[in-house]
């Protein structure tokens, strides 16, 4: 019945939010930063945490709107890993297309800090599509 249909897909929703709460919580207590990126690559969450690990000033709220580019993970970059980390992201997901399990790789990138200086990470990167439908 649409009922039965109705109230499957409503505790279907209600489970992936919860399991996206409970990676997003463990994420945050494994790592330094747990930033999440749209498909452009702009922070949607983790923002104010990798620009404190980067010596960055804290954004004013008038600023967030104003300047697009800090809010986006490129800016971090140097142009040459920013190529690099744009095709790895366009592998993982042609591959989460393909295959229905998450995937997660590992790589290191350099992010400039506040005043330049190139720093080593470790970066995990994975697509997870969410209960709206992003990956």
């Amino acid at each position: 019945s649409e009922r039965w249909a109705a109230a499957r897909a409503i505790f279907a929703a209600e489970q992936s939010s919860d399991a996206e709460k409970l990676l997003e919580q463990a994420l945050n207590s494994l790592c330094d930063v747990a930033a999440t990126l749209d498909s452009d690559f702009n922070i949607v969450q983790g923002l104010e945490q990798l620009r404190a690990m980067l010596c960055y000033r804290p954004l004013a709220s008038t600023e967030l709107g104003h300047d697009a580019a800090q809010r986006n993970f490129l800016h971090y970059l140097e142009p040459d890993e920013s190529e690099r980390f744009k095709l790895r992201m366009h592998e993982i997901r042609m591959s989460d297309e393909t295959d229905a399990r998450p995937c997660a790789r590992a790589l290191t990138l350099s992010l400039r800090d506040s005043i330049g200086h190139k720093l080593p990470f470790g970066v995990t990167i994975s697509c997870l599509r969410s209960s709206r439908g992003r990956t």
